[in-house]
């Protein structure tokens, strides 16, 4: 079962209180000319990619482990087939070992990705 934890990103937020700037508050400047139409196109489109990354997740915050205990707890989205999965191997005493990996945020266009070691 695959289980991912996608956050809102900074950049996420700074373009949704972009948006609500135009939304609530827009200025008698704004969205005049092409230029202006464009650059909040491209900030859309950019807000799409980030949110679709946001909401493809299942986990909805990171695991946490229990202070004084190695049990852990995943507060996740999981389908029905999964939570009969999961709920049969407790029944029958069995353990579940998860292998974790960060994924990374789309990149903007302007960004390369840097390898780092871990």
């Amino acid at each position: 079962m695959l289980c991912r934890y996608t956050p809102v990103t900074p950049e996420l937020r700074e373009i949704g209180e972009k948006l609500g700037n135009y939304l609530h508050a827009p200025k008698s400047k704004d969205l005049i000319d092409l230029d202006q139409w464009k650059d909040f196109e491209q900030l859309l489109e950019r807000g799409f990619e980030l949110l679709e990354y946001s909401c493809k997740g299942n986990l909805l915050g990171v695991p946490l482990k229990e202070p004084r205990s190695s049990r852990v707890v995943f507060n996740m989205v999981v389908s029905d087939d999964q939570n009969d999965l999961v709920s049969q191997i407790y029944k029958q005493g069995g353990e579940i070992t998860m292998h974790v990996d960060y994924a990374i945020p789309p990149l903007d266009k302007t960004q390369e990705l840097v390898p780092t070691s871990v």
